[in-house]
């Protein structure tokens, strides 16, 4: 999300749509209670190939593409090369809403996510690493690994485990 110096809150800040301003209303309120949001986070009221996609709970694609290409805040991501369905059946995709960052500290949830099992332990060479993952998608990357590790009886995160989950992943290996 977006904060403009005046106060007015917007989804990103590439979105010139506004759910409301700052000097009226506070932060949790425009979060939970604002249309704007409210709609975004009806997943299945994308359009598209974003409403399609077994992904969207996790991605829900680039609103700000959306809008700038289509003016339709809900369009299809159209910038988006990904083929709904390529990654059905997935285990990182089977992601039952676990919430805790690397260091097995529990994480602040937004009302987007469902409640959090008990979080896992991280090594800390696992924890480095995940913080080279960018910020705006770790959280689903550490929840999908954390699910993994407990779908198959572990305790803890450890590199190992997470070249074996990478291992697993149907996506070329094309950021090394």
């Amino acid at each position: 999300m977006g904060i403009r110096p005046n106060g007015d809150v917007t989804p990103c800040p590439y979105l010139p749509v506004f759910a409301g301003t700052l000097r009226s209303a506070s932060l949790a309120d425009l979060w939970t209670s604002s249309e704007l949001f409210t709609d975004i986070r009806r997943r299945t009221s994308l359009g598209g190939r974003c409403g399609e996609c077994e992904m969207n709970g996790h991605c829900g694609g680039c609103r700000a593409r959306a809008y700038g290409m289509t003016g339709d805040l809900m369009a299809e991501d159209p910038l988006c090369t990904h083929t709904p369905g390529t990654f059905a059946g997935s285990p990182l995709l089977a992601v039952a809403g676990a919430g805790a960052s690397p260091r097995g500290t529990p994480s602040r949830r937004s009302s987007m996510d469902a409640e959090s099992p008990t979080t896992i332990a991280w090594d800390d060479a696992a924890a480095a690493r995940m913080k080279k993952i960018p910020a705006f998608v770790r959280g689903m990357v550490v929840r999908a690994v954390e699910d993994s590790c407990r779908k198959n009886g572990l305790d803890r995160v450890t590199v190992e485990e997470l070249e074996r989950i990478r291992a697993r992943m149907p996506t070329p290996k094309i950021f090394g």
